[in-house]
């Protein structure tokens, strides 16, 4: 009973592996998305400090409308609070 089990349960996995080998090489691809190009980058007096604007390179509909410019702060360094930042717990 043990090798017709197994055997089957090899038979099975075969199947689900050219089944979803058609389906991929059968459907169309979209692109998740393509990124962003980097506008200008700038940064402050200490080095600690990093602006960036980021320009969307061509946007895609996968997961909803892109966002077309976005501001990209970095710091290096001590990990600081500011006062009006608020930390959500998971419900």
């Amino acid at each position: 009973m043990g090798e017709v089990s197994s055997a089957l349960n090899h038979y099975l996995l075969l199947l689900i592996c050219i089944f979803s080998f058609s389906y991929l090489a059968n459907g169309e691809e979209k692109a998740v998305g393509y990124g962003y190009s980097v506008g200008s980058v700038h940064s402050d007096s200490t080095g600690k400090w990093l602006e960036a604007n980021l320009h969307l390179l061509n946007s895609s509909s996968v997961y909803g409308p892109d966002i077309p410019d976005l501001i990209l702060l970095a710091r290096y360094g001590q990990l600081i609070f500011p006062s009006n930042l608020y930390l959500l717990s998971a419900l």
